[in-house]
């Protein structure tokens, strides 16, 4: 029957003669011909209620037929999504296969995590993943076992875990052929958790490996390799940045305050620099997140000049004129803001990139052209900053004349201060920034730059 195909009525001839004859020597063999015959026609409750007979039943502990009859009953409780059983099933072969070079082993070994995985039980198909890894060394998936293990520990928020096996990772594979971009996106793993983690010293050391082992290995723009690097990249000159913003002006003196605004300058400089290195690797999440901080840094340079110490012992006329001095420079460095972060908006919805990093560009134009840019609801929040200006409001002060009747400003460029010693407001309402209280207002680079 089984020579012509006609397994149905084979699989029913074979469990026959094994009911009929359970004392002959023949009976665990009969059985597993009908399940398997039953499983060849896709009769698989059928097949798997003998299979469970031979895998259950202790007359047959001892079958030779008792092994493959555990693999196929995993097979079948799979087909059904009875994965704890199958699990179960698989870790069963698996033990009575040990030492052996069982065919079947690597693959219920590597479906048992992936039930696992699929079940919910992440920590136990972590585990599971890289015992594959572990047993299965040579073999080509061994790699992606070890990775997708690390991948759980990181849902499972298990920093230790995932730190550890990241690192097996790198060691084991770091130069293995076709593992390279994998290893890359260990390493910028590590330097995530040790920014997590608070430890700026190990991330600014991943950080940079991941720079240096792009640059070594010859990836080209645009591959996954590439967003690796270029998130390494940007995180690196957030460092910088951090600090950047921390800079303010102190105190009330004309050195001083210079000192800080020359400073402040420069490091501007150098972050549109650095910003600009993450645009070659030509991963869109990142070139978004630099051409929004493209903007960000002129916004924060603007804003400190708007937040400068109040001077002291200056004439309404000297501290007007400072006043005008202060908004105008100001306002070149926010325009410049402004256009950067119009042009990361559209860009961002031109590229279909919906990050944070889109959405901190598009918060960021909409505190100035709120009509032109709103706010889906999702994206309502508290701003992170408050413009000096919206754009309809400037534009209406600007279209405003002076008041005549102001005292004129005195030959070294600064205005009296008020009476009740608080800064003056703009046309709009906001308090204007402050002058340092001897000579003229400190210089103001140029808003430098191009949008």
């Amino acid at each position: 029957l089984l020579a012509a195909s006609r397994h149905l009525e084979a699989a029913k001839e074979f469990e026959r003669l094994a009911d009929q004859n359970q004392d002959a020597a023949f009976v665990d063999k009969a059985y597993y011909n009908a399940a398997m015959a039953y499983k060849e026609v896709k009769y698989y409750d059928s097949a798997a209620r003998i299979f469970e007979r031979l895998v259950n039943d202790q007359r047959f502990a001892k079958s030779e037929f008792k092994t493959e009859s555990v693999f196929e009953l995993a097979e079948n409780y799979k087909l059904f999504f009875s994965f704890e059983k199958s699990t179960e099933a698989y870790f069963m072969f698996l033990q009575r296969t040990e030492g052996t070079t069982n065919a079947n082993r690597p693959y219920a070994l590597y479906t048992a995590a992936r039930l696992q995985e699929y079940s919910g039980k992440l920590k136990e198909a972590a585990a599971t993943y890289e015992r594959y890894a572990d047993t299965f060394k040579n073999r080509e998936d061994s790699a992606n076992a070890l990775f997708r293990s690390a991948e759980l520990y990181e849902k499972l928020s298990d920093r230790e875990q995932q730190k550890r096996v990241l690192a097996s990772f790198i060691t084991r594979f770091g130069t293995a052929q076709g593992m390279a971009s994998r290893v890359l996106d260990a390493m910028m793993r590590l330097g995530d958790l040790a920014t997590a983690q608070g430890k700026v010293k190990d991330a600014t050391k991943y950080y940079g490996d991941v720079v240096r082992e792009y640059q070594a290995r010859g990836f080209q723009p645009g591959t996954q390799a590439a967003a690796a690097a270029a998130k390494a990249r940007f995180m690196l000159v957030e460092r910088q940045f951090e600090e950047y913003v921390k800079l303010r002006l102190t105190g009330t003196s004309q050195r001083k305050m210079g000192a800080d605004i020359a400073r402040k300058k420069k490091l501007l400089d150098e972050l549109e620099v650095a910003y600009g290195e993450v645009l070659p690797y030509k991963a869109l999440d990142w070139t978004i997140a630099a051409s929004y901080r493209a903007g960000d840094i002129y916004r924060d340079f603007a804003d400190t000049l708007y937040k400068a110490p109040e001077p002291q012992g200056l004439s309404d006329e000297e501290l007007e004129a400072y006043v005008n001095i202060i908004e105008d420079e100001g306002l070149k460095y926010e325009n410049i803001a402004i256009e950067r972060f119009e042009r990361t908006v559209n860009e961002s919805r031109r590229l279909k990139v919906t990050t944070e990093w889109a959405e901190k560009a598009l918060e960021a134009i909409n505190k100035y052209k709120p009509e032109q840019y709103p706010l889906f609801k999702e994206a309502k929040r508290a701003a992170t900053f408050t413009p000096r200006f919206r754009i309809d409001a400037r534009a209406e002060s600007r279209a405003q004349p002076k008041s005549p009747d102001g005292p004129p400003p005195t030959p070294d460029g600064t205005a009296p201060k008020p009476p009740d010693g608080t800064a003056p407001k703009s046309p709009d309402g906001a308090t204007t920034p402050p002058v340092s209280p001897t000579g003229p207002a400190p210089t103001v680079p140029p808003a430098g730059g191009t949008p």
